[in-house]
């Protein structure tokens, strides 16, 4: 496994020996075949831009075979990589997993996790899910760096379309149904109040 981190020192006392062999890379001073000639099958990114930094990544990946996942929540960036190299990863079997990190594992998971329940529990489906998260602390830098990257670039609305990497034919007609609040509110649920 391929770690492109900052922090590979930290990540030595972590790994137990018996875990997987990984290396950390910087994804912007490696050419994209070198990132995959040690046979590894997995390259796993952790540092954004991944609008900068991303697409050679992934491109090396599928044309070396090599599963690649992140933690990006570039979305508009998404439909990038998904376009280029989608047919080719199904049909050779590797696989593109992006969204790896908080912005959408807790989430969901929880949303999977809530269906389950209520279907093994009561035996129906949830009509809906809406989670709310608490923060401590600041933005690392990949975060302050993407966000600003997208800014600039004027992905702002794309950025707010739930649906941006959806298929043409599975989007609903009302888009702005499911849309995140934009402005802070009293959660219905809880008195607590929201915003994302």
């Amino acid at each position: 496994m391929s770690c492109c981190s900052q922090w590979q020192s930290s990540m030595s006392d972590l790994r137990p020996e018996t875990f997987l062999a990984w290396r950390a890379l910087a994804s912007n001073t490696v050419k994209p075949r070198a990132a995959n000639n040690s046979n590894e099958g997995i390259h796993y990114s952790t540092a954004g831009p991944f609008d900068l930094y991303g697409t050679k990544l992934v491109a090396a990946c599928v044309r070396h075979a090599t599963h690649y996942v992140d933690i990006t929540g570039e979305t508009p960036w998404m439909q990038c990589p998904i376009a280029q190299h989608h047919a080719r990863a199904q049909v050779e079997g590797t696989l593109i997993i992006p969204c790896c990190g908080f912005d959408s594992i807790p989430s969901d998971l929880g949303t999977w996790m809530m269906v389950q329940a209520m279907r093994e529990r009561h035996g129906v489906d949830c009509v809906a899910v809406k989670a709310a998260f608490s923060m401590r602390g600041g933005l690392n830098g990949g975060t302050l760096a993407s966000a600003l990257n997208m800014l600039g670039k004027g992905e702002s609305e794309r950025m707010a379309d739930p649906f941006l990497l959806n298929p043409p034919e599975t989007r609903p007609i009302d888009v702005q149904r499911h849309a995140d609040p934009v402005l802070p509110r009293v959660a219905p649920c809880c008195p607590v109040w929201t915003r994302t």
